[in-house]
């Protein structure tokens, strides 16, 4: 196991010169159509590639960028969190607890979590359509920028040296400078603002309910590979689980395993003598049996309900950041 807690700067520089091409090549491709349709599905990538960002930061947060931690903790805070307005500093102490206290009150994500399982309709009305609206990544933003357990010294030391919103709007200018050389100063809003305030808490959501929604009793009872799952599906990779974060049963366990070497991690523990971890799941539908009902239906007395898992949907009957971020991503 010691060998897979090597870091190696191949994987992550490969992985880093891939991310950032896909999202500026679909920046590029956004200047050869006028239509805000075609604008907002290259958005969508875009946002994808924020999430892939994100995975990459809070690589950071274990320590996995570099075991020298300001090296760590510069890559992580410039090269990642930049563009997304993040900072290493804010996000290490929330996600430690998360780790440290999983589904647990002391877990700062887990009214994320219990919610589950829910119809589709509060899914979307309560929960996506608050990410779409643009506020839980104005929350996220405001916390990582204006922590309120962080002294007047503290706040001084971020505006001079490490102040996310510094980073993050001089992206924001950059770009629209670009933008505005060819004619499309709009895009700064199509291709930028809205999949970052929009599209990505929406798909953030998305992802953290397959790896962990609904799951307190399996938690209860098989620790955090109970509470967890893992999705090595290649459509989950593609569209929601990008960088191996897919692996979370094996992260959990082995958090100091870099992303690169979940994969292996997984073969190990699946021949393992102790056999397979539980909930590792191969296709989406498998998980979205779990987290999605239909809505409660009247008994013909009025005097009780009952929930169906979601048939006419999934095509099959089975059994179904700190306290102010709790209710964001």
């Amino acid at each position: 196991m010691k060998d897979l807690l090597k870091i190696r700067q191949l994987p992550l520089i490969k992985t880093t010169v891939f991310d950032y091409s896909v999202l500026f090549a679909t920046l590029y491709v956004g200047g050869f159509t006028d239509s805000p349709i075609l604008k907002i599905l290259l958005g969508l990538i875009v946002a994808r590639q924020f999430c892939a960002f994100g995975i990459l930061f809070h690589e950071g947060a274990h320590n996995n960028i570099s075991r020298n931690r300001k090296i760590n903790d510069k890559v992580a805070d410039w090269v990642y969190g930049a563009p997304l307005f993040f900072s290493i500093e804010a996000y290490r102490p929330l996600h430690a607890r998360h780790h440290s206290h999983l589904l647990s009150d002391k877990d700062p994500d887990v009214r994320n979590y219990n919610d589950y399982p829910m119809t589709l309709k509060k899914f979307f009305t309560k929960k996506i359509a608050k990410d779409l609206s643009g506020v839980n990544y104005l929350k996220v933003i405001t916390y990582f920028n204006f922590p309120k357990d962080k002294s007047k010294l503290f706040f001084k030391k971020m505006y001079l040296r490490k102040m996310p919103a510094l980073r993050g709007c001089a992206w924001i200018l950059g770009l629209l400078y670009w933008f505005a050389s060819r004619g499309q100063p709009m895009d700064i809003l199509y291709l930028w603002l809205l999949p970052m305030f929009c599209f990505v808490p929406a798909m953030i959501r998305v992802r953290i309910a397959i790896e962990h929604g609904g799951l307190s009793d399996k938690h209860e009872e098989h620790g955090a590979q109970g509470g967890t799952r893992s999705t090595v599906s290649f459509l989950a990779k593609v569209l929601i689980c990008p960088n191996n974060i897919g692996y979370h049963i094996e992260h959990h366990l082995h958090p100091a395993v870099p992303y690169y070497n979940l994969p292996e991690l997984n073969r190990r523990l699946q021949s393992s003598p102790e056999g397979s971890p539980v909930n590792i799941h191969y296709t989406l539908s498998t998980i979205f049996r779990e987290l999605f009902v239909e809505a409660p239906a009247k008994e013909k007395n009025n005097s009780e309900t009952h929930r169906e898992p979601l048939r006419l949907i999934l095509g099959s009957d089975h059994h179904e950041l700190q306290e102010e971020l709790s209710n964001a991503i």
